[in-house]
């Protein structure tokens, strides 16, 4: 079996990261998978950048990107939107890059393929399964749609655009989607969504509830994130071997949706404030603590040796998001027997278990979040050890050979029913 796997990059974004470990994981089981990215940032050669296109249609591109930033420009942003994106991109004519392929595995393709070519293109071809890794796939250009549930039945009046307009760019967007996903056969073109959250609302939207989407989460190595010297691994950090350490990771600390603004006002709640320690992985100092809290920053780290040893520096991971999938720095806390606190939101209690591997705010709220820290350093304070249950889960649900044998089994029936549905065409034309 020949997999070609699709996504914007490799090894930069959460989104990008899990497609590059599922690729990994499949080589390892004997799959022959490639990954055509628009950025490589590896030295794996079995990753493919496509770095050139047609002029005409390059010049074209460009044309449609600029018009849809100064649609997007024209309009104040909401604050659970950290992207807004069209279904227009560089890339069209990538069907030579997929010869010889017996299904294709899209990921996070925004910016990357223009879909309203390529999916005719490819699942006239071959089948085509798409992996979630956020909601714009079914909503009208955000990515993350806040309390709106407009893509059940039509995505207008966007509140992310502060729009009250039935027209407006989210609507027009929503249409073409329409248009193009009409024209897509259920027995060539499927989902796959990393949490049960995604599933269900991929299922519950007006544009993909008519296709399969199977539930497959994230995998993560558990050989590369596993537990290890806290000692040794809080001396790299120059963080206190007596203090209660706490870690926030993100890519971009200003992004709103991931509540660092939440672990700021819960960590002023905090009772005797000399005792903690922030540890902030991210690409800028939070701004707002009090002084008598400690930070340390460490900006944005590359490679899993470091981030393994900033869990294993940490008493527990704190992730306030207030919408996420399935984030993959919980399975790497997890891996590394770090106990998580987060928001009952999203793909996040697929992995949080109260009182197993950390604790679930039902209430997304600074008070409750203060609350649970509390309640986890008392128990450290006490001897309550979460690393064990916390490796458990990880071995038992995470590990990337489970993530890699589930997307073998998946793409084996997907190929299938593509053969099937191919056969039964050529029966009734003759």
């Amino acid at each position: 079996m020949k997999v070609t796997l699709m996504s914007d990059s490799d090894v930069r974004g959460g989104a990008n990261v899990a497609a590059y470990r599922l690729h990994v994981g499949l080589r390892q089981d004997c799959v022959d998978s490639q990954m055509l990215v628009r950025r490589r940032f590896s030295e794996d050669a079995s990753v493919r950048s496509i770095s050139t296109i047609p002029y005409r249609w390059r010049f074209l591109s460009r044309a449609l990107t600029r018009w849809h930033q100064r649609e997007v420009k024209r309009h104040r942003l909401g604050s659970s939107c950290d992207t807004f994106s069209s279904p227009h991109a560089s890339f069209a004519n990538i069907d030579r890059h997929c010869a010889g392929s017996d299904i294709i595995n899209m990921h996070w393709v925004t910016f990357f393929l223009d879909l309203p070519t390529v999916l005719s293109r490819l699942t006239s071809m071959v089948p085509v399964a798409w992996t979630l890794h956020d909601m714009n796939a079914f909503t009208g250009g955000c990515h993350y749609s806040g309390p709106c549930d407009r893509y059940r039945s039509v995505c207008e009046r966007c509140p992310e655009l502060n729009s009250d307009r039935s027209d407006d760019l989210a609507n027009s967007i929503f249409r073409k989607k329409v248009d193009y996903y009409s024209r897509l056969d259920p027995e060539r073109f499927c989902l796959v969504a990393p949490s049960r959250w995604l599933q269900q609302a991929s299922q519950e939207s007006v544009l993909l509830s008519r296709f399969q989407c199977a539930h497959i989460p994230y995998g993560v190595d558990t050989r590369l994130f596993s537990p290890g010297d806290r000692v040794a691994c809080r001396a790299r950090w120059n963080l206190p071997p007596d203090k209660f350490v706490l870690l926030f990771v993100a890519s971009s600390t200003s992004n709103h949706r991931k509540g660092l603004d939440l672990l700021i006002a819960s960590m002023k709640m905090l009772k005797n404030t000399n005792d903690v320690v922030c540890l902030c992985v991210g690409d800028a100092p939070p701004q707002g603590l009090s002084s008598s809290i400690t930070v340390q920053c460490t900006g944005v780290l590359r490679t899993p040796a470091d981030m393994a040893m900033a869990y294993n520096a940490a008493d527990v991971l704190v992730v306030p998001s207030r919408q996420d999938n399935l984030p993959n720095t919980i399975l790497e806390s997890l891996a590394c027997g770090t106990p998580v606190i987060g928001f009952a939101v999203g793909g996040i209690p697929d992995m949080v278990r109260d009182g197993e591997t950390g604790y679930i705010c039902e209430d997304p709220n600074s008070f409750e979040l203060a609350k649970k820290i509390e309640l986890v350093r008392d128990e450290s304070a006490e001897g309550v050890d979460f690393s064990s249950s916390c490796r458990r889960v990880a071995l038992d649900e995470y590990r990337l050979e489970i993530q890699s044998a589930a997307y073998k089994r998946f793409f084996e029936e997907r190929i299938q029913a593509f053969a099937s549905a191919k056969e039964k065409a050529t029966t009734n034309r003759g």
